[in-house]
């Protein structure tokens, strides 16, 4: 989806830095952003430290300026740089450049200091660690990111959740493509990152040569900051020819493609393999990694054995043989992966970034198959939910099909400066009248949503359904909703007891419906 604007784009600034240490994850995610923006004719610059001969390549072949920061933040030389690329940037349009920030040094202060410099700020993040952030726009791709809470303006915009996963171009030719799934996997990839600090890789590479397995084939993927390269090549050369190392990749969608299996770090590559979806073992090689890491493993993306330090070579080969041997969970992966990210991540960021600020209207969408995962998050919110347990996501995935199918159901998202605020369903209950479940998302709470929810949608059910009247239930101690309701023109007609909670019931009488809905209720 190319997003058209009067007078073209603004000028992108990358703020993210690629080192041994913390590795070239952070400048990835940021060149997936930052190549849709090339291609639809905006001009990029990467303002980095310690990048490596393969990430310059990389960045001159997408078209994307490099300028370097000679030593990072706390350094104030970090910002006088930025500046200096911030000044440069504004001089070539009227619009105000764009930044995007990608890594932990990145303090309130310095977020602060480039705002008032003159730019419109995007804080990728991952662990809402910061006292409190000053952006325009906070993006969290985590799969447990709408339970994070963020301190910001109100007016700051929350892109939370997988549906925002950033993934190259390279990727999308395999959108949609159907993977047979062998009875027993024998391509394996092993991919753990740009660095791969303690060499970890090679205790995997140790693993599976204690697979007995005949045509096993192993594709090492070692990345561009990697510092144990020669220690892997001495190490490949005294095994078998079945582990092949793989050097120099710009780009790992073909080598997922290839693989049946997957051995890889919790990191942006565990969200590359759930899109391709290939089945994988994956390990938590870094603090920031653990939430998501487990996560996907309690979703059913992926199989997460911690920390592999933690575990010796003869575990690790057990659990990945196990994985191999079983078809049915590796199925279950690959369905669990298409459901996790569904590719589109970037376009929709880049539709907040540069239409989210000029368009502050609300709209009101039919809910679709693509809403399934941000829904099954909202209803396992346990301060909106109604149930003690959380709900599955097999449970969630077979009742929210019937109820897209449903005639006697209408159910809708409301999108504010297109980022999903909250939504709204109505289940007919009988031929005049409607049952009605509402919520907010946890980030959004406070700003009237909900009211917005019921009197953008109450009519429109009415016309749809062929109803008179409509009815809700709010928990007596939720007065945000209770608000909502009365607000919205409803009245309390009772107050009950449900698994021994107070709740008060409200009403709304609609006018009287002229003609037939499609399905001939009157």
């Amino acid at each position: 989806m190319a997003v058209q604007l009067e007078g073209g784009l603004p000028h992108l600034l990358l703020r993210a830095d690629a080192d041994p240490a913390q590795g070239a994850g952070d400048v990835m995610r940021c060149l997936a952003l930052a190549e849709s923006w090339h291609h639809q004719g905006g001009q990029v610059t990467l303002l980095s430290s310690v990048l490596d001969s393969a990430l310059r390549q990389l960045t001159e072949a997408l078209g994307i300026g490099l300028a370097e920061i000679p030593i990072p933040y706390p350094d104030t030389s970090d910002l006088r740089s930025s500046f200096s690329a911030l000044e440069e940037a504004s001089g070539d349009s009227i619009k105000l450049p764009w930044v995007v920030l990608d890594g932990y040094h990145f303090d309130t202060a310095y977020q602060s200091l480039l705002r008032a410099a003159g730019c419109r700020l995007m804080v990728i993040d991952d662990t809402a660690h910061l006292p409190r952030y000053d952006a325009d726009i906070i993006l969290n791709h985590g799969l447990g990111a709408e339970q994070l809470s963020y301190r910001c303006a109100p007016d700051t915009l929350l892109l939370l959740g997988t549906r925002f996963a950033l993934l190259r171009t390279e990727f999308q030719r395999y959108h949609n493509v159907v993977r047979s799934c062998p009875e027993v996997a024998r391509k394996v990839i092993v991919t753990l990152g740009g660095n791969d600090a303690e060499n970890m890789t090679l205790k995997i590479i140790e693993a599976l040569e204690q697979i007995s397995m005949p045509d096993l084939e192993i594709k090492v993927v070692v990345g561009p900051l990697n510092r144990h390269l020669a220690e892997l090549e001495r190490t490949i050369r005294c095994l078998s020819s079945r582990v092949c190392l793989e050097t120099g990749v710009t780009g790992t969608a073909p080598l997922m493609a290839w693989a049946d299996l997957a051995v890889a770090d919790g990191g942006t590559t565990s969200w590359k393999l759930a899109f391709m979806k290939v089945p994988a073992v994956i390990f938590i090689l870094a603090e920031n990694q653990a939430a998501a890491a487990k996560a996907l493993d309690a979703f059913g993306a992926a199989r997460c054995l911690g920390r592999p330090g933690d575990l010796t070579p003869e575990e690790i080969a057990n659990a990945i043989l196990y994985l191999m041997h079983d078809k049915e969970a590796r199925q279950r992966m690959n369905k669990r992966g298409e459901a996790l990210i569904d590719g589109g991540g970037v376009a929709r960021v880049l539709e907040v970034m540069l239409r989210g600020g000029s368009d502050g209207a609300l709209r009101l969408r039919a809910a679709g198959q693509k809403d399934a995962l941000l829904l099954w998050q909202w209803a396992n919110d346990p301060v909106t939910s109604f149930v003690s347990e959380p709900i599955s996501w097999a449970t969630h995935e077979a009742w929210y099909a019937e109820k897209l199918a449903s005639p006697h159901t209408r159910f809708w998202i409301l999108d504010c400066r297109h980022v999903p605020v909250g939504q709204i369903r109505y289940d007919r209950t009988d031929a005049g009248a409607a049952q009605i479940t509402f919520s907010v998302a946890s980030a959004y709470r406070g700003k009237g949503f909900g009211t917005q929810l019921l009197r953008l949608s109450v009519d429109l059910a009415g016309r749809e359904l062929g109803i008179r009247a409509v009815e809700g239930v709010s928990p007596a101690q939720n007065l945000a909703s209770s608000r909502a309701f009365l607000r919205a023109g409803f009245e309390v007609i009772e107050e009950k007891s449900i698994t021994g909670h107070a709740y008060f019931v409200f009403r709304r009488y609609l006018p009287l419906q002229s003609g037939k809905s499609h399905d001939g209720v009157h």
